[in-house]
């Protein structure tokens, strides 16, 4: 019903606070925006809006880690996700 690679990674990360290199393929190393992270312990794959902290162990990919800091369902998070990477006509609350 969706497709989570249609959604913006990085739009959606910066949104939440993690400071992202200039996006690019594969698999990049990123400070987690989960805690407090000193160094780059996590990778993040924005073909594939998937990222792993190997510090904390946090793993999700966009619409996870919209429902976890929004508190929403997984449509809701959907809806949210769309926004943020400019497919969708309705601002972001």
């Amino acid at each position: 019903m969706y497709d989570d690679l249609d959604y913006d990674m990085h739009a959606i990360l910066e949104n939440y606070g993690w400071v992202l290199p200039q996006p690019r393929r594969g698999w990049v190393n990123v400070k987690c925006g989960e805690h407090d992270d000193s160094h780059a312990s996590a990778t993040l794959n924005a073909d594939q809006c998937a990222v792993l902290c190997m510090a904390c162990g946090f793993k999700g990919n966009a619409i996870t880690i919209i429902m976890d800091k929004e508190k929403v369902n997984a449509n809701d998070a959907h809806a949210i996700a769309a926004r943020l990477s400019g497919t969708s006509d309705t601002d972001v609350p």
